[in-house]
C-alpha cells in the first residue's frame, strides 16, 4: 500500500503537478522517492495524518534534495496532493489485485474445483442458460470457463454419488456461481477504468491567486468513494460466495453496504478495509484451492 501510494506521489511530481517548481528539482524529487520504493523502507502510511507520512518520507530523502524542498511544499503543497493520492492508490490497488481474480477468470476455475468435489450437475452451467436466456457479458464468460473445467469430469456428473453429501446453501452457491461471478467482474472491469481516468485527469494546483492558498481544481472525491463502494461491495459477494462454496458462514455484517464518502478522511478508511477484504478474499480462495 506504501509503494503504490509513493509510485503515484513520484508519478504527479515528475509531470510537476503538484510542486510549482523547477523540473530538475521535480525530476530529482521523483528519483529519491524511486530509491526509496525500490530499497527496503520501512516507511508505512500513518493512521494520523499526511502530514506525518511526509516527514518521514523527507527523513529518507537526501540531504541536497531536502535543502531545495521548501517549507511552503512541504506543509501546503505535498499534504494537499497526499490528501487525494493516498485514497485514490489504495482504491486502485486494491482493485487490481482483485481483477488479477476476475479478469483472467482464474475465480472461475478455483471455483470449478469445488463443483467437481462437490459433485455438482454440469448441466446447470449450459449454454443455454446463460448465453441464451442470460446473455450477461460477465455471467457468460464465467459459465463458460466452469463449463470447460468440468467437461469430463468423473466426479462432477448428472448421477449423484451416494458417498458426497451437499447441504442446500453449499449447492445452491455451487450451481449459481456465473450469477455472481459474472457481475462482479463487470462492476470490477468497470471501477478498474474509472480510476485509470482519474489518475489521469489528476488536477494541477490552482495557483492564479497568489493572496490565497493553493488548491485543486475542481476536486471531486466521490469519484474514488463511489469506485471503492462498488469494487468492496464485488469483493464481498465475491468472498461469500466463496464461503459458501465451501460450507462457512458469511459474516453477519458483509452484505451491509455504506453511502458513498464525500471527505477524503472516510475514503481513506473505506479503502483501507477494501484492501483488508480483498486479502481475506484471497486467503478464502486459497483454503477453496486447497480442498
Amino acid at each position: 500500500d506504501t509503494r503504490a501510494v509513493l509510485v503515484l506521489l513520484a508519478n504527479f511530481i515528475a509531470q510537476s503537478r503538484i510542486m510549482p517548481s523547477t523540473t530538475c528539482l521535480n525530476m530529482s524529487t521523483t528519483a529519491a522517492i524511486a530509491h526509496i520504493v525500490n530499497s527496503k523502507s520501512n516507511l508505512q502510511l500513518p493512521a494520523s495524518s499526511s502530514q506525518a507520512f511526509l516527514d518521514k518520507l523527507a527523513e529518507l530523502m537526501p540531504a541536497n534534495i531536502q535543502e531545495h524542498l521548501q517549507e511552503e511544499q512541504m506543509t501546503t503543497y505535498l499534504p494537499l496532493a497526499l490528501s487525494r493520492i493516498i485514497p485514490l492508490a489504495l482504491t486502485a490497488l486494491a482493485t487490481v489485485h482483485t481483477s488479477r481474480l476476475t479478469n483472467t477468470t482464474v475465480i472461475d476455475a478455483l471455483a470449478s474445483l469445488s463443483v467437481e468435489r462437490n459433485a455438482i450437475d454440469p448441466a446447470v452451467f449450459h449454454d443455454s442458460l446463460y448465453d441464451v436466456n442470460r446473455p450477461h457479458r460477465g455471467m457468460i464468460t464465467s459459465a463458460s470457463v466452469v463449463r470447460v473445467c468440468t467437461q469430463g469430469s468423473k466426479y462432477a456428473t448428472k448421477q449423484p454419488l451416494k458417498n458426497i453429501t451437499v447441504e442446500d446453501d453449499t449447492r445452491a452457491a455451487l450451481e449459481s456461481i456465473p450469477a455472481y461471478h459474472g457481475p462482479a467482474a463487470d462492476v470490477i472491469t468497470t471501477s478498474l477504468k474509472v480510476l485509470e481516468l482519474e489518475f489521469n485527469c489528476f488536477e494541477s494546483l490552482d495557483l492564479s491567486d497568489k493572496k490565497s492558498k493553493p488548491k485543486f481544481v475542481a476536486l471531486v472525491p466521490q469519484v474514488v468513494g463511489l469506485a471503492c463502494q462498488s469494487v468492496g461491495n464485488a469483493v464481498m459477494l465475491l468472498l461469500q460466495g466463496c464461503k459458501s462454496r465451501m460450507g462457512e458462514a458469511a459474516d453477519a455484517d458483509a452484505a451491509s453496504g455504506s453511502s458513498t464518502s464525500t471527505s477524503t478522511e472516510d475514503i481513506v478508511v473505506q479503502a483501507m478495509g477494501l484492501s483488508k477484504n480483498v486479502s481475506a478474499l484471497y486467503e478464502a480462495l486459497t483454503k477453496e484451492a486447497n480442498g
